[in-house]
């Protein structure tokens, strides 16, 4: 498959919905999984965005101040070239509470995968053990960390979640590695809180689709 392809549900393996609520809107993209990489790897990639894509977050954030929304920044390179993942999250709250998991592809009982939240006992960003974890020129975006543009929420080594929340509307991104189709889903979920929520949306849901599809193509 060499092209974005847009369905219709949120694959039941995914953790985008754990300790959301109800999602009023939905999407997921999804294209042929690229082979031999870490969901870690495909997320660098992926948030490597175009310039335009770049412009376009830049005048969101500008949009979004009236909300009272926060913008997504982009951290600078370190030195190896890979984004600085030192920055902390505001809103790691959003992750699972329970530390329960879905079932994804290529997990068994006897091998279930392994999800961060913001409660377990995980090393923080910065901690030494976490820098020990993640080789030179490996990515690793541990749940607090930015990926690059908004906070990492939840993950596991198939699903890497990110999200932010507002005042006037929360939302998740996340990205999800299938080996059974094979297949990388990219799913948005979005709750509103009121019709400032709603309207702001309402202007920006074209653009987040063409967002969507032209990251995903840079993978293929």
């Amino acid at each position: 498959m060499k092209r974005v392809e847009k369905i219709r549900t949120v694959p039941e393996f995914s953790i985008i919905l754990e300790n959301f609520g109800p999602a009023e809107y939905a999407d997921t993209y999804r294209i042929a999984l690229p082979a031999g990489q870490s969901i870690d790897r495909l997320s660098a990639g992926f948030w490597q965005a175009p310039r335009w894509v770049d412009a376009l977050m830049r005048l969101r954030n500008i949009l979004v101040r009236p909300f009272g929304l926060q913008g997504g920044k982009k951290p600078e390179p370190n030195d190896r070239g890979e984004p600085d993942n030192s920055q902390s999250s505001p809103c790691a709250g959003m992750a699972n509470d329970n530390g329960r998991s879905s079932p994804i592809a290529g997990a068994t009982p006897d091998n279930p995968p392994n999800t961060e939240t913001a409660n377990d006992d995980s090393p923080a960003p910065g901690n030494s053990t976490a820098q020990q974890s993640n080789p030179p020129g490996r990515p690793y975006y541990p749940v607090g960390s930015r990926a690059p543009y908004f906070s990492v929420v939840a993950r596991n080594e198939r699903e890497i979640v990110t999200g932010e929340q507002d005042k006037h509307l929360d939302f998740r991104t996340s990205l999800l590695a299938d080996l059974a189709g094979p297949h990388l889903y990219c799913i948005t979920a979005v709750r509103f809180h009121n019709r400032w929520g709603r309207l702001y949306f309402f202007f920006v849901k074209p653009f987040h689709r063409a967002i969507i599809r032209a990251m995903l193509k840079r993978l293929l």
